[in-house]
């Protein structure tokens, strides 16, 4: 679990650095053109199209503007997919407590002690579960809703705004990055409605057969409360889920061929 976590916290560090890089990249090949232009049109107190220094003042501003919103998306994507993780790894630890109970040599009675705490620990991981749906299903809205408008207006960006081949790479790069922030959430929310579906199986794997009549009766309890489908939504909208993902690519790419068509 831990791999898992790390190597999703490389993937937006890789992801916000490769956006970072092509943005100083952009910004330093608007230096050696004909005329100035920073990496996002602004307003600013002092005459920076005639002057170099001060068109410099203005693209640094903009760059360390750029890093400071980038460490803040860090921090504000990181959560939620590191939350669905960890309850995803919880659910594995529960699924594999199950699914040995009956294997090992214990007496009957010391088997129905070790299935009533699995089935305290199911209710405790479906009061998470909604604990974290209640933290993060606002802003993960505004996420789904925000992210195929902006890879579209990004897309957009790349055949009406950019000039030179870095800033062509810098707001293909960026669009890139705007639609891959929401994958590693989608994911691990497909991977825990999957877990809380695979919950049953793992009271059949149990040896159950041999089990005296209280276990059976605690195991159907348990077995029922896993047949309603946990699924996390965003805003009571959108699932969290790896169709989702795949709506804001289709809804990007629709955006994108508006915007062909309009230029047609």
């Amino acid at each position: 679990m831990s791999s898992d976590i790390q190597n999703m916290t490389h993937f937006f560090g890789w992801s916000y650095l490769a956006v970072g890089v092509m943005a100083i990249l952009s910004g330093i090949s608007n230096m050696f053109q004909s005329q100035h232009r920073l990496l996002y049109s602004a307003w600013l107190p002092f005459d920076w199209h005639n002057s170099a220094l001060a068109f410099c003042i203005a693209g640094s501003f903009q760059l360390l503007a750029l890093f400071f919103c980038i460490a803040q998306n860090f921090a504000d994507d990181s959560f939620p997919p590191i939350s669905l993780r960890l309850l995803t790894g919880h659910l594995s630890c529960l699924e594999f407590r199950v699914s040995t109970i009956g294997h090992r040599s214990f007496d009957h009675p010391y088997r129905i002690v070790m299935l009533q705490p699995c089935i305290q620990d199911q209710l405790a991981l479906y009061e998470y579960c909604k604990q974290i749906e209640n933290i993060i299903s606002m802003p993960l809205l505004i996420l789904f809703t925000l992210t195929g408008l902006n890879t579209g207006l990004a897309l957009a960006a790349v055949l009406f705004v950019a000039e030179g081949f870095f800033n062509y790479m810098y707001y293909i790069v960026y669009s890139f990055a705007v639609l891959l922030r929401i994958f590693p959430v989608c994911y691990y929310g497909s991977q825990l409605q999957l877990k809380f579906q695979q919950l049953h199986k793992a009271v059949y794997f149990s040896n159950w057969i041999e089990e005296e009549r209280a276990f059976k009766k605690d195991m159907i309890v348990f077995t029922e409360r896993t047949l309603k489908m946990q699924t996390i939504y965003a805003g009571g909208l959108f699932r969290i889920h790896m169709d989702t993902f795949f709506s804001c690519c289709k809804a990007a790419y629709s955006m994108l061929a508006m915007f062909l068509k309009l230029k047609a």
